[in-house]
């Protein structure tokens, strides 16, 4: 992979990457045309043999600079062809950001990611031995490129490399290239303070594992890198690093015991100032004796217990002109039909497979960007973060855009996925004091309510005003969806 450590997204940033796996070779092709109509340009590929097919994964970023003019996207290439677009690629000024390498009926079969100006001097090979990788990488050292990504693949021959080298300015490296996975866990206990896994890539012959890692010098990152994964584990650990923070900078995809399995690393900023609890400031901007808007949202029920995260999608989606795509007119059940196609779920909702929560932040997020496109061909873009300020909340309701709040007044963990997601819709101000008006779609008991229980007063069904403090510290408001866009 060839993203740099640097231009990590901060607090997982969910809406600027995608990441998709067990893809088979029509539906990456597919995946590539959709997410260059979004706006996104690949940043990672890989391929593995599952049941003898080539599958494949991949990590997506929406970048202005990986404009589609900027990059090229080649999949399930023979070796001719991979070697005729390596040539065509350097003749016009791109560089590869990432290789693929998998066996195919005996044959390696190569999959690449290339961008224009991604680097100034570079070298690609294919076919090494790991001895070769290693003299290659000493050897380049001294002509200033540095190995930038690796690929093993096994062959009739045993296990062979394709490796990239290159100008990026990664700085210090350790190399790690073709070691057991007793190796590599050594290494990784043993890893020098500062550290952190830039690329990983495992492949296997004849029941061996071998493990190539490439580690850079970076102490402005913290991260976690596991391996080993099926593909439901690969999904849960996906939601429980994006909800911590993190964000995906490497997967690798490979073949152990006949089955599929994943290897991934995820990163985040290293925080000056770790949290506990929301913050919540005193507005630093001058308020009028009485100012206040609401917008034109009404407030829905969520139809099931664990469906809030479908019905603040409803809501959102009616105020932005996204159609409901249930023939019915039930939107939330338009919402999950969509996203779960291929289930019943499409023509009725209301069962146990169907009826389910969102299970993370990440989910939730998906489920904005995927519904907008896939019922409207539009796309949905916004800013995540932790609770907001005032000024934030202001400025977003003044500019006609809600924003999603998640809570947790029950768990209370900061860095967590949320328990709970409502919509604010509005702001007052009196004085020096400061309301938001929220519309929550859970049908809270009378005497359970945490909004009546913490100084709010029920405005309409599903609909509240209460002071911003108590929201933020009381209700736990630690995660935020705002500056919604639909273009």
């Amino acid at each position: 992979m060839f993203c740099a450590v640097l231009a990590m997204p901060a607090y997982g940033q969910w809406f600027s990457w995608e990441s998709r796996s067990g893809l088979s070779y029509d539906q990456v092709v597919t995946l590539g045309n959709e997410m260059a109509q979004r706006g996104y340009a690949p940043t990672r590929i890989e391929s593995s043999v599952e049941n003898g097919e080539l599958k494949f994964a991949s990590i997506w970023i929406k970048e202005k600079e990986l404009s589609k003019e900027r990059w090229q996207f080649g999949v399930k290439l023979d070796e001719e062809a991979f070697l005729d677009q390596v040539n065509r690629m350097k003749s016009q000024g791109f560089a590869p950001i990432d290789v693929a390498v998998s066996p195919e009926n005996g044959q390696p079969i190569f999959s690449g990611i290339w961008a224009s100006g991604a680097m100034a001097n570079w070298q690609s090979r294919h076919g090494l031995t790991k001895a070769d990788v290693i003299s290659r990488t000493k050897d380049n050292a001294q002509k200033g490129l540095e190995l930038v990504d690796i690929n093993a693949y096994p062959t009739a021959g045993g296990i062979r490399y394709a490796a990239i080298w290159g100008d990026p300015g990664l700085g210090q490296q350790i190399n790690l290239v073709g070691v057991s996975e007793s190796e590599f866990r050594k290494e990784l206990a043993n890893l020098p303070a500062g550290f952190v896994p830039y690329n990983i890539n495992v492949s296997g012959l004849l029941g061996q594992m071998y493990y190539s890692v490439i580690f850079v010098k970076d102490d402005s990152f913290v991260y976690d890198i596991r391996y080993g994964m099926d593909e439901p584990n690969l999904q849960a650990y996906f939601n429980r690093q994006v909800d911590a923070g993190f964000a995906p900078h490497g997967i690798t995809a490979y073949n152990q015991a006949g089955a599929p399995r994943y290897a991934a690393i995820f990163a985040k900023k290293k925080q000056e100032r770790p949290l506990q609890s929301p913050v919540y400031a005193l507005p630093d901007v001058s308020l009028p004796a009485a100012s206040g808007r609401t917008l034109a949202i009404e407030p829905v029920l969520q139809q099931t217990k664990v469906w809030c995260w479908l019905a603040v999608g409803e809501m959102v989606f009616r105020h932005y002109g996204i159609k409901n795509a249930n023939p019915g007119g039930n939107f939330q059940c338009g919402i999950i039909g969509t996203l779960m196609s291929d289930t019943e779920c499409s023509t009725g909702c209301f069962n146990a497979r169907c009826i389910r929560p969102s299970g993370s932040n990440l989910a939730t997020v998906r489920m904005l960007k995927d519904y907008a496109w896939l019922a409207s061909r539009r796309v949905l873009t916004a800013d995540e973060g932790y609770e907001l300020p005032f000024a934030a909340i202001k400025a977003n309701i003044d500019d006609g855009r809600p924003i999603i709040a998640g809570i947790s007044p029950i768990r209370r963990q900061y860095y967590d996925g949320a328990e709970h997601v409502a919509l604010i819709v509005g702001y007052e101000t009196k004085g020096s004091g400061v309301n938001v008006i929220v519309n929550d779609p859970f049908p809270y008991p009378p005497m359970g309510n945490p909004y009546t229980r913490n100084g709010a007063v029920a405005l309409s069904d599903f609909r509240y005003r209460m002071p911003l403090r108590n929201f933020t510290q009381n209700l736990f408001w630690h995660w935020s969806i705002h500056n919604i866009t639909i273009q």
